[in-house]
C-alpha cells in the first residue's frame, strides 16, 4: 500500500529539482537565479496554506468540514492570491529592485487551482490512491521537459518564458487532481 507514496515523495523531489537541472542547462544563471527568488516566494505562501492539506488528511476532519471548506474555497483562494502577488511584489522589490507585478501575477493565478489540488490530494493520499498523485507528478515532468526542448530549439531563454512554462505544467499538475479526483472516494 506504501510503495506508490514513496514513488509519489521520490516523484515530487525530481518535480521540484528538474526545473533548476533541465533550463540550467541554456538559461543563464542570472535568470535561474531570478527564476528561483520567484519560487521562494510561492514555497513560502502556499506552505502557509498547506495546513488545509494536513487537516484534511484526518478523515473525520474529510466528513465533518467538507461543506464548510467547500463553500469557503474562494475565499481561501482569493486570500492564497493576494498574499502570493503582496509577498512576491515586496520580496523582489527588496531583492532585486524591481516589482515584476506581471510575472507575479502570473504565479499568483495559480492560487485558485492550488487549494482544490491540496484538498485532493490530501483525500487521495487518505484513501492510499496515489496513482494519480503520481501520474500528475510525471504530467508535470513530461510537460516542462517538453517546454525545455521547445525553448532550447526557439532560443527562448528570458524570464517570462520560464515563468510560462512553469504556469502551464503546475496547471496540468493540478486540473489533473482536480478532475481525476473521484468524489466516492470520500467518506
Amino acid at each position: 500500500d506504501f510503495k506508490p507514496y514513496y514513488l509519489n515523495s521520490i516523484l515530487k523531489r525530481i518535480r521540484t529539482t528538474s526545473l533548476i537541472l533541465i533550463f540550467n542547462l541554456f538559461i543563464s544563471k542570472d535568470i535561474i537565479g531570478l527564476f528561483s527568488l520567484f519560487m521562494k516566494v510561492t514555497n513560502f505562501t502556499n506552505g502557509l496554506f498547506r495546513i488545509i492539506e494536513a487537516f484534511f488528511m484526518n478523515k473525520l476532519n474529510q466528513y465533518n468540514f467538507k461543506f464548510a471548506f467547500k463553500s469557503n474555497i474562494i475565499l481561501y483562494s482569493s486570500s492564497l492570491f493576494i498574499l502570493n502577488l503582496i509577498t512576491g511584489i515586496i520580496y523582489l522589490k527588496i531583492n532585486v529592485n524591481q516589482y515584476y507585478f506581471f510575472e507575479n501575477l502570473i504565479l499568483s493565478l495559480l492560487s485558485f487551482s492550488y487549494i482544490k489540488y491540496i484538498y485532493n490530494r490530501s483525500t487521495l493520499l487518505t484513501n492510499y490512491n496515489n496513482k494519480n498523485l503520481n501520474f500528475s507528478e510525471l504530467l508535470f515532468i513530461v510537460t516542462i521537459s517538453i517546454f525545455s526542448l521547445f525553448m532550447f530549439y526557439y532560443n527562448l531563454s528570458e524570464l517570462k518564458y520560464l515563468i510560462f512554462a512553469y504556469f502551464i505544467s503546475t496547471l496540468f499538475l493540478q486540473f489533473y487532481i482536480i478532475y481525476k479526483h473521484d468524489d466516492n472516494l470520500e467518506i
